[in-house]
């Protein structure tokens, strides 16, 4: 988080992320004061909100847990290694378990030359606080464009947890709901890819260049 500081000839800065990541760049945009603009593509925000309100001394503490690096944990907080996708849950169950992660997955994985393993370890360590949007989403003062797959079909998905995150955003914000589930704006080339891409790509000219 000091880092941008120190960088030379840097102009405005954005963060961008899909699934996951996209609750990682909510998080972050939060935690770097410095972040002009965030746009979270399908969100995966959990599948409840925390029974905690957020607050100052919670996002204290979330900070500090950054700023001290230590998210490692042990053999009890780990699950893995495991396919990362797989078509038979059955007999060889996966990290992510819908069939539409297995065929994007396997499509863009597994052409020549990606280096892709369909293996991945999970750790979830024990924190202060947990690593959740919707305790840091209050402190996130930059613009955010947030763009939730309509019927998303990732298990544990729970529509209402990104719009409450999306909720409690204090600063300038854009919510678009977007077809194709939790995959179908990542197929190359596709009308979905254009319609997701048209959006982001003017909502950041508005917000980075207006």
């Amino acid at each position: 988080m000091r880092y941008i500081h120190a960088q030379s000839g840097v102009g405005k800065i954005a963060l961008w992320g899909d699934s996951y990541s996209a609750m990682v760049a909510l998080v972050a945009g939060a935690l770097i004061p410095e972040i002009d603009a965030v746009v979270a593509q399908i969100p995966a925000c959990g599948p409840e909100i925390p029974d905690i309100e957020p607050s100052d001394a919670l996002f204290e503490d979330l900070k500090a847990t950054f700023e001290r690096s230590d998210v490692t944990g042990g053999p009890e907080y780990t699950t893995g290694p495991l396919p990362v996708v797989s078509s038979d849950q059955l007999n060889a169950p996966s990290l992510l378990t819908p069939i539409q992660a297995y065929r994007w997955f396997l499509e863009y994985g597994g052409r020549f030359g990606t280096g892709w393993e369909n293996r991945a370890t999970r750790v979830i360590p024990p924190t202060p606080v947990p690593f959740n949007a919707w305790l840091a989403a209050p402190y996130l003062k930059a613009p955010v464009l947030m763009m939730v797959g309509r019927d998303d079909e990732m298990v544990h998905y729970n529509p209402a947890v990104p719009r409450a995150v999306f909720g409690a955003f204090p600063a300038s914000k854009e919510f678009y709901e977007i077809d194709g589930g939790h995959f179908g704006l990542l197929w190359h080339p596709g009308a979905l890819l254009d319609e997701a891409t048209a959006l982001q790509t003017d909502f950041l000219r508005r917000t980075l260049l207006g």
